[in-house]
């Protein structure tokens, strides 16, 4: 039947020829199998045609007739929709939407192209899925590019998302990190370092100048604070000296304390002390100090589980081959 529509089968004369070559009443009968089907083919090609279409071809007798004009109709209608498709696919972008959305739109515009026979391979559907994502995804573009095996689409969508995924939780734990205050001292008020003043009883926090003035201290609970160079703002991760390891970050305070021993019995001379830079030392025995006269202050040591201990004593002693340390019990 297709013969009908392409016109291999060209239609035969309506009437009979004579030995003359003139034509006749007498109808060929040809002609009548061939329009039998012909008739048929055209009712089977307007039924399924919309309305729109149907109006294009009203006033045509037969299939052949139709398939022309749909053909020529359509044919360049489809060369327009294959470049607009085109310009689409390569002018997507990500924006604010997710990873899936993005994709199921680049992957949705690329089976429209594959619809009307326009193949997209895996490397120019890797372009174009690059080039459209924002400028965050830089370091991952640039890991993307520099691989030497192909990427298939359904590759990149699985590392998209667990990039995105990475992304969103380190953007959650910045939000979540707050900065600790520490105070010294068991009094009710007790100064802590920068100025600090920590109360017990009210458990707030105020910021002094010299003298008595108080200023109200700008909130910074919302700013996550950096492990390296402790400013606030940002996380090591973003740090710029992240990767600088001549730098040296903060000093230590310059009150440092060390253990003198670690038993509790008394140093002899081949006690060994660690030179860790402290300028006070630590022991459990009195008798480690040469001289000791009992502590009247407030003040408190720190220990690593975060406890509290108090000082009884205050005096120095002496190291053998060295200078005195000074020290307390």
């Amino acid at each position: 039947m297709i013969d009908n529509v392409d016109g291999t089968v060209p239609s035969p004369t309506r009437f009979l020829i004579n030995a003359d070559g003139a034509l006749t009443t007498t109808v060929n009968p040809e002609f009548q199998l061939w329009n039998t089907r012909d008739q048929g083919l055209l009712a089977l090609i307007n039924s399924t045609l919309s309305h729109s279409v149907l109006s294009m071809v009203v006033g045509h007798n037969s299939a052949q007739e139709v398939w022309k004009t749909l053909e020529h109709r359509f044919t360049s209608t489809s060369r327009a929709n294959v470049l607009n498709l085109k310009i689409e696919l390569h002018n997507l972008k990500k924006g604010s939407e997710s990873i899936g959305s993005y994709l199921q739109k680049v992957k949705n515009t690329r089976d429209k192209l594959v619809a009307v026979g326009t193949l997209i391979d895996n490397e120019e559907l890797l372009h174009i899925i690059l080039k459209g994502l924002p400028r965050e995804y830089g370091p991952f573009c640039s890991a993307i590019r520099t691989r030497n095996e192909p990427v298939t689409f359904e590759e990149i969508m699985v590392l998209l998302q667990t990039e995105e995924q990475s992304a969103s939780e380190s953007s959650d734990s910045g939000k979540d990190s707050h900065p600790m205050a520490i105070g010294r001292g068991r009094n009710n008020s007790q100064r802590g370092r920068g100025g600090r003043f920590y109360n017990s009883n009210q458990n707030q926090f105020s910021q002094s100048a010299q003298g008595n003035s108080q200023f109200p201290q700008k909130p910074e609970g919302s700013r996550p604070q950096c492990q390296i160079c402790g400013k606030l703002g940002h996380q090591a991760l973003d740090c710029y000296h992240r990767m600088d390891f001549a730098y040296q970050g903060r000093h230590p305070p310059a009150k440092l304390a060390a253990m003198a021993s670690t038993s509790n019995g008394s140093q002899g001379g081949d006690t060994w002390l660690t030179d860790t830079g402290a300028t006070d030392h630590l022991t459990a025995n009195l008798t480690n100090l040469q001289t000791a006269a009992p502590y009247q202050g407030t003040e408190q040591v720190s220990v690593g589980n975060g406890q509290s201990i108090p000082i009884n004593h205050i005096g120095n002693g002496f190291t053998f081959g060295e200078g005195p340390l000074q020290g307390f019990e």
